[in-house]
């Protein structure tokens, strides 16, 4: 597979093209993405899973406490748990027959 360089979509860029593709002003928008923003936050902070169609689920992980050995002493890492997305399949292989 190739390796290209990958560039960033700033968040007006997603704003213009989500209002261009449904019709809705980019004010409309922004509030939207902003309120999901903050719902997502919120969902996952109580480790409920959130699907988003078309995309995969934002769910968290449990990240046990463990301890790294770094510049000769031994640092304690807390137990927490962190946010993560498991793709939709079809999203996956989509990018994968680009190759």
């Amino acid at each position: 597979m190739k390796q290209t360089s990958k560039t960033l979509m700033s968040a007006k860029d997603l704003v213009a093209k989500v209002a261009t593709r449904s019709d809705l002003a980019q004010k409309d928008v922004k509030a939207v993405l902003d309120a999901l923003g903050l719902v997502v936050s919120d969902q996952l902070k109580h480790q409920i899973d959130i699907r988003l169609p078309g995309l995969g689920t934002l769910t968290t992980q449990y990240r046990a406490a463990r301890t790294q050995h770094a510049f000769g002493k031994t640092v304690a890492i807390p137990a927490k748990h962190v946010p993560s997305i498991r793709w939709k399949q079809s999203l996956k292989d989509e990018l994968a027959s680009q190759g």
